[in-house]
């Protein structure tokens, strides 16, 4: 008898997930770009973008940043970004977060305009969380690469090719 009580309880536990929790994806189209030039022809992207109300008790589960480059030198050494977060004056903030950073890569085949997509999850749930202020994003050439990615005569922001959006994945408790 205990066994039929645990299997019924376990039907009506796998029954009722779909109402507890509620998966929801946020798309943020109004997001500005500065192109912070730096010494010898490279420079860094600063994206910022407000976060929507959210209801209280989520779970970011993914985020995403999407935006055009045209790519004209592409080499497996030098593709990689970090992703960091910036603080009110428009510098990359002094943060636990930045000490660990992100990274993304730009596959060594791609040349021309195309679309890099870079996972901004962990900032996200930090915004959310309310442990870093939503300040912005700072995307740059890795710091321990000592060829930039992020150079003019390598990558240049293509807006006219697509427009930087960011994507949210979260779950709701209900």
């Amino acid at each position: 008898m205990p066994t039929k009580i645990k299997r019924l309880f376990f039907i009506v536990l796998l029954c009722s997930v779909p109402f507890i929790a509620r998966s929801e994806i946020i798309i943020i189209e109004n997001v500005s770009v500065e192109v912070q030039d730096l010494k010898g022809d490279s420079y860094r992207l600063l994206f910022n973008f407000a976060l929507p109300a959210l209801p209280d008790g989520i779970n970011i589960d993914r985020a995403v940043i999407s935006f055009g480059v045209n790519i004209s030198e592409n080499s497996e050494n030098i593709n990689l970004f970090e992703i960091l977060a910036a603080d009110a004056n428009g510098e990359i903030a002094a943060t636990s977060y930045n000490q660990n950073p992100v990274t993304g890569r730009i596959g060594k085949d791609k040349l021309g305009l195309t679309q890099i997509d870079l996972d901004i999850t962990q900032l996200v749930d930090s915004w959310v969380n309310g442990t870093v202020k939503n300040d912005g994003i700072f995307v740059v050439s890795h710091r321990r690469i000592p060829e930039k990615i992020l150079h003019k005569d390598k990558i240049n922001l293509a807006p006219e090719f697509k427009q930087a959006t960011v994507k949210i994945f979260y779950t709701a408790l209900q």
